[in-house]
């Protein structure tokens, strides 16, 4: 009878380090899938933020250029504004 307990206990045993053992796995696959997820998250987060500096970028580059355009029309207006008193002003002269 006590080599059917010694051979009980010993199953018990293996079978509780199998446990450990596969317990363990299970936490460092857990703590593998948590630090690809982070990964993930922070590649989207540099994206997202990549894409809003473009975004104000562009919209900046056509603020300037529509500037720039209002000014240059502004001056050409000016000039023939300019021109047109100049030849009343002959022509009354």
């Amino acid at each position: 009878m006590g080599a059917s307990k010694d051979k009980a206990s010993e199953a018990k045993d293996r079978a509780s380090e199998a446990a450990g053992h596969a317990a363990g796995k299970g936490q460092d696959t857990k703590e593998a899938t948590k630090e690809k997820a982070q990964a993930a998250k922070e590649r989207a987060s540099e994206t997202a933020q990549a894409a809003k500096d473009k975004t104000s970028g562009t919209a900046q580059a056509a603020r300037d250029k529509a500037a720039e355009s209002k000014d240059q029309t502004g001056g050409f207006l000016g000039e023939k504004t300019e021109q047109a008193k100049q030849k009343a002003a002959e022509t009354a002269g």
